[in-house]
């Protein structure tokens, strides 16, 4: 038998009773490329997904579609690779996305599709809070306010003179303290945290 993604040629030649005639001109095809089997997600960062499959038998000139659609959409086509794994770029962060993959052989001709796996983007790394603003409530309570951090979910609010040690977690941008030595100072450090923590 042919192998995936082979070319194939023939030619023709007529018989009767008596003798041969004339060869006809050739033809030629090529095979049909195996579908590609056991995609796997092998990394998933916020904005990129990298895949690999199983080649099944085609050659290394074989070209394979990746298509993918977020759930409840149609499949499109991102993009073809020449190997047997792809990474997939420009994915919106914290998104679940379907994939799906097939092989086109050198003439352009597509296999069925494999069948699809899943995964979910990581979310963006929340960025910096700024803007810390004190507002002093009596001799014993200060509110803190800051603006806001891009993709933060919520928060974790240290003091200054030492950044490993957690006094409040708020998911607002605001947190009061209400146990403030009179006439002490309150310097405090904030870092966002997105919705994975």
């Amino acid at each position: 038998g042919l192998e995936p993604d082979a070319a194939a040629g023939i030619v023709v030649i007529p018989f009767n009773e008596v003798d041969r005639g004339p060869l006809s001109s050739s033809g030629s095809a090529r095979t049909m490329a195996s579908v590609p089997t056991s995609v796997t997600v092998t990394g998933v960062t916020a904005h990129d997904v990298a895949l690999s499959w199983s080649a099944g038998g085609n050659p290394n000139i074989t070209v394979y579609e990746v298509q993918k659609a977020t759930p409840g959409a149609s499949f499109l086509t991102h993009s073809t690779y020449t190997a047997p794994n792809a990474l997939v770029e420009g994915l919106a962060a914290g998104t679940t996305y379907d994939f799906q993959v097939r092989a086109l052989n050198q003439a352009s001709v597509a296999s069925a599709f494999s069948a699809t796996v899943s995964t979910r983007t990581n979310p963006s790394l929340p960025g910096v809070p700024g803007a810390l603003t004190p507002t002093v409530l009596s001799t014993s309570a200060i509110s803190w306010s800051w603006t806001a951090a891009l993709d933060a979910a919520s928060y974790q609010v240290y003091p200054a003179s030492a950044a490993s040690t957690l006094i409040a977690t708020p998911t607002a941008t605001t947190v009061t303290f209400g146990d403030i030595p009179a006439n002490s100072a309150s310097i405090i450090v904030v870092r966002g945290l997105n919705s994975e923590g």
